[in-house]
């Protein structure tokens, strides 16, 4: 599976959030200043969280897979071990 449709949407959500964002106009006014520094500020950190929450599905799939693993481990030990002992139960029939 590819991370490329997720990789997509979020370059364009944060693409169109700086569009809105970033719309700079001249002006004096240190409202309009402070405004436009945290649209910009929020665009930023909009990018950020974009690039930590794809950082972060790669290591839930990571995650995921080793809790399979070791799932599937536990299984074949459980399995090898029934079998051991049916194997000791018809060598070995007096120990019993």
């Amino acid at each position: 599976m590819s991370n490329t449709p997720i990789v997509v949407s979020v370059l364009a959500l944060v693409l169109v959030g700086m569009l809105f964002g970033l719309n700079f106009q001249v002006s004096e006014s240190a409202v309009t200043f402070f405004n436009t520094m945290g649209t910009t500020l929020s665009g930023v950190g909009a990018a950020a969280a974009a690039y930590i929450s794809y950082l972060s599905i790669g290591e839930w799939r990571q995650q995921t897979k080793h809790s399979l693993l070791y799932g599937y481990l536990s299984e074949l030990e459980d399995l090898l071990l029934d079998l051991r002992r049916d194997f000791e139960k018809e060598a070995f029939p007096d120990s019993s």
